[in-house]
Parts: C-alpha cells; structure tokens; sequence
C-alpha cells in the first residue's frame, strides 16, 4: 500500500481490518497522506490487540513528522 495517497479514510476502514483480519503480518504504509490523528489510531489499542502484525512502516507520511 505504499505510495499510493491513501488518506484519513482509507486509515479508519483499516482500523476494521486490524480486529478481524489475523492474516496480515506486514503492513507498508509508507509515503501517503496519513496525518498525525490517522496514524495515532492505527497504531493504538486495535495494532496492539492483533498480535498477528510483525511490522508497520508509516514513514514519510505528513503524522510522522509531529
């Protein structure tokens, strides 16, 4: 999913997938549009229940320079 302008709403339907999907392992979330209050719910309380996730890449998103 890198590099392809995913934004504020593409962040929430994520959240969803992170409590039923057990199957994802990587996530690259590199270089879109992602803001600060986006990417603090994706790798809040959801990220941690799932202990399926092994790595999340948000880097180069306009949140990860807050």
């Amino acid at each position: 999913m890198r590099c392809n302008k995913l934004g504020t709403e593409f962040g929430k339907q994520l959240l969803n997938c992170f409590d039923f999907d057990k199957y994802m392992k990587v996530i690259d979330l590199a270089h879109n549009r992602l803001n600060f209050e986006t990417l603090k719910n994706i790798v809040g309380p959801n990220l941690r229940e799932n202990g399926s996730i092994l790595s999340l890449d948000v880097r180069f998103n306009p949140g990860t320079t807050n």
